[in-house]
């Protein structure tokens, strides 16, 4: 990983990197993940396919449940943030608690910009994401 080199570049350009730490571990991350893939394949090799896909269905099928457990006790929750620039970002989430699902609406939000202050796929995704892991 050619860290100095990738933190140049976050930092030269006509909108600079805000966070230059976040997006070196964000990186870093990713290349984790790679590595993860290369050992996703030996299991394979030595368990089967099958056998992969299926405990990888378990996982997830743990994981939605444990999402959905969480859902049953949340409450509603909206959040605005004006950027530098004037631009919003305004999430609100709406909890059915009987249902156990949760409807996140982006209403009110700034259109997306050509600078990288409101890549808004990129900035929310990754953080109602976490929000639901934790």
């Amino acid at each position: 990983f050619q860290e100095q080199s990738v933190r140049d570049w976050l930092t030269s350009s006509q909108y600079p990197a805000r966070n230059v730490e976040q997006n070196i571990a964000d990186l870093q991350a990713q290349i984790a993940a790679n590595k993860g893939r290369q050992e996703l394949g030996v299991m394979i090799s030595h368990y089967t396919l099958a056998t992969v896909l299926s405990y990888m269905q378990h996982v997830q099928d743990n994981a939605a449940e444990s999402v959905r457990q969480l859902l049953s006790r949340l409450a509603n929750g909206r959040f605005e943030n004006t950027l530098d620039d004037g631009a919003k970002i305004v999430v609100s989430i709406k909890i059915n608690q009987k249902q156990r699902t949760a409807t996140i609406d982006f209403t009110g939000t700034s259109k997306q910009l050509s600078s990288n202050s409101m890549r808004l796929l990129l900035f929310v995704r990754p953080r109602y994401y976490m929000f639901f892991a934790l």
